[in-house]
C-alpha cells in the first residue's frame, strides 16, 4: 500500500511537470510566432526564456502540490473518500493546467478566425457559456486522469518507465536551474534623485495631451476659426512654444520620449510590441518624481502607451483603471536579472487574468486598437469621457503633490470623437479625416482643458500646479507640422511666446529644471527655461511597416528584423529643413527633403544643406543601430 502511494505521488509529480512544460512551451510558441518582445532576443536567449520559465512555473506548481497533499491527505485518513474523488489530490493541478491550455487554444483560434473570444463577450449568457466550457474541460480531464490513476499497477516495467521519464524531467529541471543560478543582475537600477524640498513645497504636475493635434489648427496659435476659445482667454497666463516638434511619428515612441527625455532611437521604443529594456526601464521622469514624493497617475490607453505595458519600472501608482504595485523580493530580482523571463511570465499571467476578470465582471475588456482608431461602433465608455471623469476625480481626491499624465484620443482620427458638434450640423462622418469634425475634436480638447482649470481653481490648487498642454504627433501621424506646447507655470512665473524650436524630449528636463532638480546625464533633452537655449537638430523616428492581427483588431509592427527592427524612417528637422531617410529597403535607402513653414527665429545654420542632413542621419544611425 505504501509503495502504491509513493508510486502515485511520483506519477503525480511527473504529470505536474509535464503540464507545466506543455503550458510554457505552447505560450512560448504563441509569442515566438508573432511580433512580440521575444523578437528582439537571439535564439539562445529565447531558449533561456523557455527553460527559466518552465523551471519557475514548475517550482510554483510543485509547491502548490505539496500544500494540497498536506491539507487534503489528513482528511482522507479520517474518512475514506468516494471513488470519484479519491485521486483529486494527485491530479488537481494537471487537470487545471490542461483545461487552461485547451481553453486558451480555443479562445485564440475563435478570436483569430471569427473575431470573438471569452474577453470580448458582453452579456451574461455568453459569459456563462465560456465558464461552462472551462468547467466542461475540467470535468473531461478529471475523468481521464482519474481513470489513468485507477489503472496504475506497481510492477517492474512500470518502475523502469517511471525512472526513465522522471530522470529526463530531473535533468531538464537541473539545466533550467543552472541557467537561473548563473544569471547575474546586468541592469543596475537608476541612481536615486534627491531633493531638499519638503513635499508640501512641490507643485502638482499635469501633462494634458491630445492625440494628433496640429498647432496651426488652433486659434490660440492663429487659426482663423475659434477652435480653442478657452486657451485664448488664458493666453496671457501661458508660455506658448512655436515650432515644437515630435520625436516619433507614432504615439508609442512619442510617449516614451515624453516620459524619459530620451530619443526613441536610443530606447528602441517606436511602435508596439516595442518596450523599454535594460537601464531604460529605470531611467525616466515618473520614477524621479515618485522618489521625490509624488503620487503618479497615468490616464491613457492600454497596450500602446500605458507605461506599465511599455515596461517603465515603478513609474505610476495608478494606471488605466488599476493600481500598480512595487516589485519586491524574488519578483524584483527576476525583473532585474532575467528581464526576458520576467516579461514572459507576466505576459502569460496577463493573458489568463484579464480573461478571468472579464468573465467575472471585475473588469471590462477594452480593445486598444478600436479605441485608438475611433471605430464607427465605438461605445461611449471607450471615448475620452471616462478618462476625463477619472482625471477630475483624481484631482479632487488625490493629496498633493501628484503627477498626472493624460493622453486623450478624440482628435486622432480617422473618425473624430467629441461630445457636441460646433463647426458641423451633426456628428455624422460618412468618410474619414473630415476637417470640420477635426476642428470639433480640438474644440472638445479645449473644453476639457477648461474643466481641468476650473477643477484646480475649486480645489485651490491652480497656483500650485504646473499645467502642460501638448500633443504627441501631427494629424495623420505627420511629423512636418508643429505641435502645440503650452505651459502654465504656478503664479504665471513664465509667460509669452517662444519661437526657438523645441521637441518632446525637452519637456521632462523642463519639469526638473522648474523643480530645481539636476538633470540626470541620461536625459538628453534640454530645459526650455534656459535663457541660452539654442536650436539643436531634432531627430524623429518613423515606424516600419505595420500589420493588423487577430481578425484585423490589433495593430503591431510587421517586421522586427535587425538591424533596424521597428524603425522604418529617420528624419531630422533643423533650421526650417526636414530631411527623411527611408530605411525600409536597406539596399536602396532614399532621402527626401522638405522646407517647413515656421515662425521666425535666429537660426545658427541657415546654409544647412541636404548633404549635411544625410551625414547627420547616417551618423545617428551608426551610433544607435550599429550593424554587427
Amino acid at each position: 500500500m505504501k509503495a502504491q502511494i509513493i508510486y502515485r505521488h511520483i506519477n503525480a509529480i511527473g504529470l505536474v511537470l509535464m503540464s507545466s512544460l506543455l503550458l510554457i512551451t505552447l505560450e512560448w510558441l504563441f509569442f515566438l510566432t508573432k511580433p512580440s518582445f521575444l523578437s528582439y532576443y537571439p535564439l539562445n536567449e529565447r531558449i533561456f526564456v523557455l527553460l527559466n520559465s518552465y523551471f519557475l512555473l514548475s517550482i510554483i506548481l510543485l509547491a502548490l502540490y505539496c500544500v494540497i497533499i498536506i491539507f487534503i491527505s489528513p482528511l482522507f485518513l479520517i474518512k475514506a473518500p468516494p471513488d470519484s474523488i479519491k485521486n483529486i489530490r494527485f491530479i488537481f493541478i494537471p487537470v487545471l493546467i490542461f483545461s487552461v491550455i485547451v481553453f486558451l487554444i480555443l479562445d485564440n483560434n475563435t478570436y483569430i478566425l471569427f473575431g470573438f473570444a471569452s474577453y470580448t463577450v458582453s452579456n451574461f449568457i455568453s459569459r456563462v457559456f465560456y465558464v461552462g466550457i472551462l468547467v466542461g474541460l475540467a470535468i473531461y480531464f478529471y475523468r481521464k486522469f482519474n481513470h489513468w490513476f485507477d489503472r496504475l499497477n506497481v510492477n517492474r516495467f512500470a518502475y523502469k518507465k517511471l525512472i526513465c521519464s522522471f530522470t529526463f524531467i530531473f535533468i531538464f529541471i537541473m539545466s533550467s536551474m543552472s541557467v537561473i543560478l548563473s544569471a547575474k543582475p546586468s541592469n543596475t537600477p537608476r541612481q536615486e534623485v534627491k531633493s531638499d524640498k519638503d513635499t508640501r513645497q512641490l507643485p502638482n504636475i499635469i501633462i494634458f495631451s491630445a492625440d494628433g493635434v496640429n498647432s496651426k489648427q488652433m486659434s490660440v496659435y492663429g487659426f482663423q476659426k475659434s477652435t480653442t476659445p478657452f486657451f485664448e482667454t488664458i493666453k496671457d497666463e501661458l508660455a506658448i512654444f512655436q515650432n515644437h516638434y515630435t520625436n516619433s511619428e507614432k504615439t508609442t515612441g512619442s510617449i516614451g520620449a515624453l516620459l524619459t527625455g530620451k530619443l526613441p532611437t536610443h530606447t528602441k521604443v517606436i511602435f508596439r510590441p516595442d518596450a523599454f529594456r535594460g537601464p531604460d526601464r529605470f531611467e525616466h521622469l515618473p520614477a524621479i518624481l515618485k522618489n521625490l514624493g509624488y503620487y503618479n497617475i497615468d490616464i491613457s490607453v492600454r497596450h500602446y502607451v500605458d507605461a506599465e505595458d511599455l515596461d517603465l519600472n515603478e513609474s505610476f501608482n495608478y494606471a488605466n483603471d488599476r493600481y500598480i504595485y512595487k516589485r519586491t523580493g524574488v519578483n524584483r530580482w527576476l525583473y532585474i536579472a532575467l528581464p526576458g523571463t520576467s516579461k514572459f511570465i507576466e505576459s502569460i499571467w496577463d493573458r489568463l487574468s484579464f480573461r478571468f476578470y472579464h468573465l467575472s465582471y471585475l473588469n471590462k475588456w477594452k480593445n486598444p486598437f478600436q479605441i485608438v482608431t475611433q471605430a464607427d461602433d465605438l461605445e461611449d465608455h471607450l471615448s475620452d469621457i471616462p478618462r476625463m471623469q477619472t482625471l477630475l476625480d483624481k484631482i479632487s481626491k488625490t493629496p498633493p503633490p501628484f503627477f498626472i499624465n493624460v493622453h486623450l484620443l478624440g482628435p486622432h482620427g480617422n473618425k473624430f470623437i467629441y461630445e457636441k458638434p460646433i463647426f458641423t450640423r451633426t456628428k455624422s462622418q460618412p468618410k474619414g479625416w473630415m476637417m470640420e469634425h477635426y476642428n470639433n475634436a480640438i474644440y472638445q480638447w479645449d473644453e476639457y482643458a477648461k474643466q481641468i482649470y476650473s477643477a484646480l481653481e475649486k480645489q485651490q490648487q491652480l497656483e500650485n500646479t504646473l499645467l502642460i498642454f501638448n500633443s504627441d504627433h501631427g494629424l495623420r501621424h505627420s511629423i512636418k507640422n508643429s505641435l502645440p506646447l503650452m505651459i502654465r507655470f504656478p503664479g504665471k512665473a513664465v509667460t509669452g511666446v517662444v519661437n526657438t524650436p523645441s521637441q518632446r524630449i525637452d519637456i521632462a528636463p523642463t519639469i526638473l529644471d522648474y523643480l530645481d532638480i539636476s538633470q540626470p546625464s541620461w536625459m538628453i533633452g534640454q530645459s526650455l527655461l534656459k535663457a541660452d537655449r539654442v536650436h539643436e537638430p531634432i531627430f524623429i523616428a518613423g515606424a516600419s511597416f505595420t500589420r493588423k492581427m487577430n481578425n484585423q483588431n490589433w495593430k503591431v509592427s510587421a517586421s522586427l528584423e535587425p538591424p533596424y527592427y521597428s524603425l522604418g524612417t529617420l528624419s531630422i528637422i533643423y533650421c526650417g529643413h526636414l530631411a527623411t531617410l527611408n530605411l525600409i529597403d536597406e539596399s536602396e535607402q532614399t532621402m527626401t527633403t522638405t522646407n517647413l513653414e515656421e515662425a521666425e527665429y535666429p537660426c545658427p545654420r541657415k546654409d544647412f544643406t541636404p548633404k549635411e542632413a544625410e551625414d547627420l542621419l547616417r551618423q545617428h544611425l551608426q551610433e544607435n543601430y550599429p550593424k554587427i
